[in-house]
């Protein structure tokens, strides 16, 4: 509207000289995939007011974009989601898809570490190489890969790894 106008009077003006700061949220990890010169990312948060299952208010569905460009989600029963929350207890472990139209040398590239505590362990499973990878230690994964492979090749553990084949245990052999 032409000619009008706002006023903010004196004793609504505020000044301060102290920086804002947003509130940081706590234990979330995001994952970027990129390959063919683009990339594309999911999220995966724990909260305890989530469920495992899809909750509208918390959870985004995935989807997917260029066929060329790397497809990164996490999966739960009947769905692929960009954003995944949920309660941690009993969730320790997040199946990842990853799919592209293109083969080639991908990479995945983790952050957020620091919202976690110190304590948790934060693991990534290539389920076709039977290997994982400590995140906090290497927080980036480099990968080959072919279309049309399984599309859940990956999963995120957020537990202690026992059980799980370490890529830089090679040569230990334990017996009970």
């Amino acid at each position: 509207i032409d000619g009008a106008s706002l006023t903010v009077p004196l004793t609504a003006r505020v000044h301060s000289a102290a920086p804002f700061y947003k509130e940081s949220v706590s234990n979330v990890l995001e994952l970027q995939a990129y390959g063919n010169n683009e990339s594309d990312q999911t999220f995966v948060h724990f909260n305890n007011d989530a469920t495992a299952a899809y909750d509208n208010q918390f959870d985004a569905r995935k989807l997917f974009g260029e066929p060329y460009a790397p497809q990164l989600y996490s999966m739960i029963t009947n769905d692929v989601l960009a954003i995944n929350e949920l309660p941690l207890i009993g969730n320790e472990v997040v199946d990842l898809g990853f799919s592209c139209n293109t083969n080639g040398e991908y990479s995945f590239t983790a952050s957020g570490m620091e919202s976690f505590d110190a304590s948790t362990p934060i693991w990534l499973e290539d389920t076709k190489l039977n290997t994982t990878q400590d995140l906090r230690a290497n927080a980036v994964y480099t990968f080959n890969y072919a279309t049309g492979e399984n599309a859940n090749r990956f999963k995120l553990h957020f537990k202690d790894a026992n059980g799980i084949n370490p890529t830089n245990g090679s040569g230990i052999s334990v017996y009970s």
